[in-house]
């Protein structure tokens, strides 16, 4: 159904935003849906059908349409998932809570060491082989998609505690691995066939307990595809205005 505005006299017509790309989906939780999270427990469904519930070990603050994650201890994990597909996509609506530094060390998720899908170290201590840049610019995040192979958001965001972000990373062996900052992209980089098995967690490093994120989270994705660039700006404009957008 389309919108009608009426501008000097004549009708321009203006489509709603599509709705967020089902193809592939694999887990989706969105916390500004009660059906989601219905605002106690410590349980968040899966929206996609696969009933790949986030479990949290350690509750993070709910604030009605989002949780916010400590720093500290706050994080969960994921069941009925124990690897990623060779071709894949992880997006998520975040705001940090501090700036980003180079001992900061938080991680927003990951399946084991060598997979890890947003390392917030501010850059600097963490290589990007086979990349260009050959090391993660400071002030970016990035992911860690098979030993230190990393794909990152190239300082094309300024990641503060005072502004939400869409953040997508897409991987396929053999190909590339692409980041992608509200919709648009950023940087590319090959991945490496490390072994994608674990568990997969969300608010903490699967492979070291001293690294949790601290910050908002309001909506997760896992696609067992890469998703192209148009469908990762469809997610975008699906979802920006329960962000601000």
């Amino acid at each position: 159904m389309n919108f009608f505005n009426h501008i000097a006299g004549s009708f321009v017509a203006s489509s709603p935003a599509l709705p967020i790309v089902t193809s592939g989906l694999g887990i989706h939780y969105d916390f500004t849906n009660a059906a989601c999270y219905p605002g106690s427990g410590n349980v968040v469904t899966d929206l996609s059908g696969n009933n790949r519930t986030l479990t949290f070990v350690n509750l993070a603050t709910w604030a009605g349409t989002y949780f916010d994650f400590d720093g500290v201890n706050d994080y969960g994990s994921i069941s009925n998932i124990s690897s990623v597909d060779a071709a894949g996509s992880v997006g998520y609506w975040i705001r940090l809570n501090t700036t980003l530094t180079t001992t900061l060390n938080q991680r927003l998720s990951g399946i084991n060491s060598n997979w890890e899908f947003g390392r917030l170290d501010d850059g600097g201590n963490a290589t990007a082989t086979g990349c260009s840049p050959a090391s993660v610019p400071l002030g970016s995040i990035s992911a860690d998609l098979g030993l230190f192979n990393n794909t990152h958001t190239n300082n094309a965001f300024s990641f503060t505690n005072s502004v939400w972000a869409n953040l997508v990373f897409t991987w396929s062996i053999g190909g590339t691995a692409q980041t992608y900052v509200n919709g648009a992209f950023v940087h590319s980089c090959a991945p490496v066939n490390a072994a994608r098995t674990g568990t997969w967690t969300i608010g903490r490093s699967p492979g070291n307990t001293a690294r949790y994120y601290g910050g908002r989270l309001g909506w997760f994705t896992y696609y067992n595809r890469q998703l192209s660039a148009a469908e990762i700006l469809q997610n975008f404009n699906a979802t920006k205005s329960n962000y601000g957008y």
